[in-house]
């Protein structure tokens, strides 16, 4: 029995913005949008824009404790517009055995063995590995944000990424976004 056979695809990289010893962090995202020239062959079908983003460095305030805008286009056309934060980082705590740890004091409010409503000051462990972050968690993968280009014709294109409310590298505050971005198509 013969099946279908299988398209061939194609990987074309765009961009990745990891950096490497001795390499400044990529903080380029807070000066300007970065362009991407690229072209896309007239045998490209079913043509799809991976995306990947995780923002790092700056303390409380900078790329990666704070929920900032990641903007994408082609052409000039947005095809992309998400805000990239993760909010369950705390479900990966036992991945990180050694996430620094903070006690944090609140007041609680609970039932008294008189059977009254009291309110007494408890301590709770915080672990950096519990904050929410811009797109990952520690000990947790990042998978892409995926784009069908239904569109997109043969020929010269321009990828646009912009994160407006990106920070610049300041001090020891190095912030900073980690990106890539790729096409996959048939063939």
């Amino acid at each position: 029995m013969r099946g279908d056979k299988k398209p061939r695809l194609h990987v074309e990289p765009l961009i990745n913005t990891n950096y490497y010893i001795g390499q400044k962090h990529p903080d380029i995202f807070s000066r300007k949008d970065v362009k991407i020239p690229f072209t896309l062959p007239k045998k490209a079908k079913n043509v799809r824009l991976k995306y990947i983003t995780t923002g790092h460095g700056g303390h409380s305030g900078g790329d990666e404790f704070r929920p900032q805008r990641n903007i994408l286009k082609i052409d000039g056309s947005e095809v992309l517009n998400f805000l990239p934060w993760r909010t369950d980082c705390a479900s990966f705590r036992r991945f990180n055995p050694t996430s620094g740890v903070w006690l944090m004091k609140k007041e609680t409010a609970y039932i008294s063995d008189e059977g009254k409503r009291a309110v007494k000051e408890i301590e709770e462990p915080l672990a950096s590995s519990d904050l929410s972050r811009s797109n990952w968690c520690p000990g947790s993968d990042v998978p892409p944000m995926e784009v069908n280009l239904p569109n997109l014709v043969a020929g010269n294109h321009t990828l646009t990424i912009s994160i407006p409310e990106s920070t610049p590298i300041s001090g020891n505050e190095l912030n900073h976004w980690l990106v890539s971005a790729y096409l996959v198509w048939e063939e």
